[in-house]
């Protein structure tokens, strides 16, 4: 066999080498990638059993909009309405309705809030709360936790 054909072989095995070894380093990070996705779906998922869990409406507002952006079933069941009702709507719609036009949190600076408040049911019932508010990074975003 002549030099030239054996040198050809040997750089295509080599190519082919390191080619496989490329394929295998990506799959193995693409597996990682998944179980990481999974974990996060988990501690997500686990999460979220905890918040419906508890006998506490909770609520999740951005601070400068003061729209829910989530809810726990505790709270959708003491305001009477699906979570999909909810997210997007001012809070004040139902939770302190005399400070509509201020927020107490907010607009003080305050980061934590404990206080007797009110509750608008859905159904205009009005149910006394004993309500905290502190502020909470989610995703990367400040949130009033209530």
């Amino acid at each position: 066999m002549p030099r030239d054909k054996n040198n050809n072989n040997q750089d295509l095995i080599a190519e082919l080498t390191a080619a496989r070894e490329r394929i295998a380093e990506l799959e193995a990070r693409e597996a990682a990638h998944q179980l990481a996705e999974q974990k996060l779906r988990a501690r997500e998922a686990w999460g979220n059993t905890i918040l419906d869990s508890l006998h506490a409406g909770v609520l999740l507002v951005d601070p400068e909009t003061h729209r829910i952006v989530d809810s726990n079933a505790y709270a959708t069941k003491m305001i009477g309405r699906p979570k999909e009702d909810l997210i997007g709507h001012i809070c004040h719609t139902y939770v302190c309705p005399a400070d509509k036009v201020s927020c107490p949190v907010t607009d003080r600076g305050q980061q934590l809030e404990t206080c007797e408040d009110v509750l608008v049911r859905s159904d205009g019932e009005t149910i006394p709360i004993h309500k905290t508010v502190t502020t909470v990074i989610h995703n990367g975003k400040k949130l009033l936790l209530e």
